[in-house]
């Protein structure tokens, strides 16, 4: 082998050698770049981070402090509009107070009523529908009859005398007593007064004279 060939081996060889060397500096380097640019990143997203707290927290305090302020110009003008507002409220109480005395009277009155109603339906001789519905057309048929004592004695026995004898004995607890009595007109409000050693065999006597049956006080009933 000749000299010449011998020196471009090696001068190829040192060659190798030395893009060998240069490829491995560059990746040394290349590995170093990118660790210090890893850890610039890191710093930078800390650094970031960080900032972005600080900023968060100087909002959340000026949020705070807008809220506090602004609490306090509610309550201020809160305060002023009660004070304006204490003889409307005054006035209003009292407006309150005279409703609920009106409310109280008519409740009363309509308890009154209902006492009323309740009483006349204790104190009165009592009829279920169908019987006011025979009665009446029986009492239709009373101008076309001859006869009304034996139609009236009819009509008593069979319609009026239970519920007679039922309200005469509600009212007087089964009791006949002797004393003064009242019977007074639903309708026209008409009283009338008497008095009886019988008092419930009175008042059978007068719901009988009501139908020509009887004598008693016929007049007035």
């Amino acid at each position: 082998m000749s000299e010449e060939s011998i020196r471009l081996r090696n001068e190829i060889q040192h060659l190798s050698n030395e893009i060998k060397e240069k490829q491995n500096f560059n990746s040394s380097l290349k590995k170093i770049r990118e660790e210090e640019l890893d850890r610039l990143l890191a710093e930078q997203k800390e650094f970031k981070k960080n900032q972005i707290e600080e900023e968060i927290c100087e909002w959340t305090e000026s949020a705070q402090e807008a809220a506090t302020a602004q609490i306090e110009h509610l309550k201020s003008k809160m305060c002023q509009e009660i004070e304006s507002q204490k003889i409307d409220l005054s006035e209003l109480k009292t407006l309150i107070e005279e409703y609920k005395a009106q409310r109280d009277v008519i409740n009363e009155e309509i308890l009154r009523s209902r006492a009323m109603e309740s009483q006349q339906d204790f104190y009165r001789v009592q009829f279920d529908a169908e019987t006011l519905g025979d009665i009446e057309i029986l009492n239709s048929v009373r101008p076309r009859l001859q006869k009304f004592e034996l139609f009236n004695k009819f009509l008593y026995s069979n319609y009026i005398s239970k519920p007679t004898k039922e309200m005469v004995k509600r009212v007087l607890a089964g009791r006949n007593p002797s004393g003064i009595y009242k019977v007074t007109n639903i309708d026209t409000k008409e009283i009338y007064i008497g008095k009886s050693v019988t008092v419930a065999t009175r008042f059978e006597n007068h719901i009988k004279s009501a139908y020509g049956l009887e004598g008693v006080a016929d007049s007035q009933f």
